[in-house]
């Protein structure tokens, strides 16, 4: 029985082998990194940055500019004006309300004995009158409503709020919404001049 010779590969088929090799290597190394096609880049930068970047007392990290997250929260307080309120003169004081910078606001509607005069009302530190505003006298009717804002200063002295009539009498009116003063806290005013503009200028 005669034996079937070994014969080698042909030239041909060993390249076409090679080849497909490669061709199928290349595709599973292009299927790992196509995903991610910038994660060399990436790394690169990290690693780059990385060597810049430095964190500087680190017991304050949770501070902003100094300041605590509750320091930095805006703190309001409102007083609801009490029944009664009002004469020839009427004032209020406002207990409880920390020294410091405040905008403060009132919006109210008063019963006049007579119809006709104005109600004026204002914030008082004992050093200047503040957001001081006059309602519009109403011909005809006893109710008339102001109101006023500004910023009050409380840090050297305390607030008072205030009202006065030409009436002989007036009396606030407790209707929806009640009558109230609030005062939101800001942390400073930086006070600065207008100016008018060129175009305006002598009655322009």
């Amino acid at each position: 029985m005669s034996k079937r010779p070994f014969r080698l590969p042909s030239p041909a088929i060993v390249i076409s082998m090679i080849a497909l090799v490669l061709v199928l290597g290349g595709t599973a190394v292009a299927a790992r990194t196509a995903s991610d096609p910038d994660k060399k880049a990436d790394t690169k930068l990290i690693k780059t940055l990385a060597r810049t970047l430095s964190v500087k007392h680190a017991a304050n990290a949770t501070l902003l500019g100094g300041k605590s997250a509750a320091s930095l929260e805006t703190s309001a307080y409102t007083y609801q004006l009490p029944e009664g309120f009002g004469s020839s003169s009427a004032a209020v004081n406002l207990p409880g309300l920390p020294p410091g910078i405040y905008y403060a606001s009132y919006d109210m509607s008063w019963h006049l004995d007579t119809p006709g005069p104005s109600v004026g009302c204002y914030f008082l530190d004992f050093s200047d009158d503040y957001a001081l505003s006059y309602s519009e006298p109403d011909i005809g009717t006893d109710y008339v409503s102001v109101s006023g804002s500004g910023v009050v200063d409380t840090r050297t002295h305390p607030a008072q709020f205030t009202c006065s009539t030409a009436a002989s009498s007036f009396q606030l009116v407790n209707d929806t919404p009640v009558p109230d003063v609030t005062f939101v806290r800001i942390d400073k005013v930086t006070s600065a001049l207008a100016t008018i503009p060129a175009a305006h200028r002598n009655g322009r």
